[in-house]
């Protein structure tokens, strides 16, 4: 009986989000810097996938960035090299918004969210 309730639950979760981004309220999905240097700061997340539902914990949280910028998820620095990040997020049961910011030289600033429900 328990196992029909986790993909009940996890259905209700990602109606929520997804009623709350429809309605403006919710986590923003992206936002991109432009600069007056005509640069853009780019910051790509490639995994865990926006909306996953994950059975591990801890998850692996890595992108892409340009080349020099800093990497912070949850406010914590992560090492950039090469324009490749990765770094390892403890999760809560449920759901997890995870924050992943990117700042250069020049003042840009670029903010990710990613929703992931940890289901053990």
């Amino acid at each position: 009986m328990r196992s029909i309730w986790y993909p009940l639950l996890t259905i209700l979760i990602f109606s929520g989000l997804a009623a709350c981004q429809a309605a403006g309220n919710g986590i923003p999905s992206t936002v991109n810097a432009g600069g007056t240097s005509g640069g853009v700061l780019a910051l790509n997340i490639t995994q865990p996938q926006d909306e996953s539902i994950v059975r591990s914990n801890p998850v692996t949280v890595s992108g892409n960035v340009s080349e020099g910028a800093e990497v912070m998820i949850n406010g914590l620095s992560v090492d950039a090299e090469s324009g490749h990040f990765s770094a390892i997020v403890e999760l809560e049961t449920g759901p997890n918004s995870l924050e992943i910011t990117a700042n250069d030289a020049a003042g840009k600033q670029v903010s990710k969210y990613v929703s992931v429900v940890y289901v053990p």
